[in-house]
């Protein structure tokens, strides 16, 4: 959407087709100056959408011959099906005085995500999946999805992301000035937050957080509007319209 956006072309226009993956197909980190360690390449269930979405059938088609995917019905299921904004905003939280006090020396899914850290995951991933029901989309809960992707042995939140080879050596943050804030809460869980309020679902702990992590970054995320529904140009369409209008 925002892609289409910057070319100054509306949503339905078929000049361009533009498509997302919900995730990466495979989970990496920056090393060094152009050096990457890949960590886990994803075994499948990487859902797709083209906007406008009746080509996503055509989109499916092309990608699923790189990688293996799964059609999902819009952009707007892609969206809500990423799980890093339940995962990495929780977790940051949780061990931001470890951060500060280590620079990040230890392992954010193995030392990290104990079992307090997994329910307020499983707290936030559940008003995740009820937006996205209230939206007509039925998503797998968080762990679930991952471990068909192959990252995961288990499916549980207390336990499962400290025992899983996928995130196995992926270290914490180095300070708390970091992406899994920035992007995953002002560009992923204020948009959850929209979504929620409009369609009539409780977000509370996905508020929560957002407001905790505004306290503590001292920058007000919801303020940002880094993505919201009237930067999408979506502000005023009524929950029908907004599901009919991709």
């Amino acid at each position: 959407m925002i892609f289409k956006k910057a070319l100054g072309l509306n949503y339905d226009d078929e000049s361009v087709i533009a498509g997302e993956t919900h995730t990466l197909p495979y989970a990496c980190r920056v090393m060094d100056p152009g050096v990457i360690q890949v960590y886990h390449k994803l075994t499948g269930w990487v859902y797709i959408a083209a906007l406008p979405s009746k080509y996503t059938d055509e989109l499916y088609r092309i990608f699923n011959q790189v990688n293996p995917c799964v059609p999902a019905k819009n952009v707007l299921q892609t969206t809500l099906t990423n799980g890093n904004p339940a995962i990495h905003p929780a977790g940051t939280l949780m061990m931001a005085a470890w951060i500060e006090a280590t620079g990040g020396d230890f392992y954010f899914y193995e030392n990290g995500i104990q079992p307090s850290v997994g329910r307020l995951i499983r707290s936030i991933d559940t008003e995740r999946l009820s937006i996205a029901k209230a939206m007509g989309f039925d998503l797998y809960p968080g762990p679930v999805l991952t471990k068909k992707q192959g990252y995961l042995i288990e499916d549980d939140y207390e336990n499962c992301y400290r025992s899983a080879p996928g995130f196995k050596g992926v270290k914490a943050p180095q300070k708390l000035d970091t992406r899994y804030f920035h992007e995953d809460v002002g560009f992923g869980l204020v948009l959850f937050e929209e979504l929620g309020r409009k369609f009539g679902v409780e977000v509370s702990n996905i508020s929560s957080v957002i407001t905790i992590a505004s306290t503590i970054m001292q920058r007000d995320y919801r303020a940002e509007r880094a993505r919201t529904l009237d930067k999408l140009g979506l502000g005023d369409l009524s929950c029908q319209e907004l599901l009919n209008c991709l």
